[in-house]
């Protein structure tokens, strides 16, 4: 395995894990406290799983195999 693939996992899991704690954070204060509105920490949490993402796509079509 390449180094390249190793970080694209490695990106994906951490980009997927931020954005499922943001979602699961949110579900379970709606159930406490049902305001349809996410919190500060959700919304950071959230942006910068989908960055991550984002930076992995870029890593994946367009730097090449090293």
């Amino acid at each position: 395995m390449s180094i390249k693939f190793i970080l694209m996992i490695a990106l994906l899991i951490a980009g997927m894990g931020c954005i499922m704690s943001a979602k699961v954070s949110f579900q379970q204060r709606q159930l406490t406290a049902p305001d349809n509105v996410w919190s500060e920490k959700e919304k950071k949490l959230r942006r910068l799983g989908y960055g991550i993402l984002i930076l992995d796509v870029i890593l994946a079509g367009f730097v090449p195999e090293f």
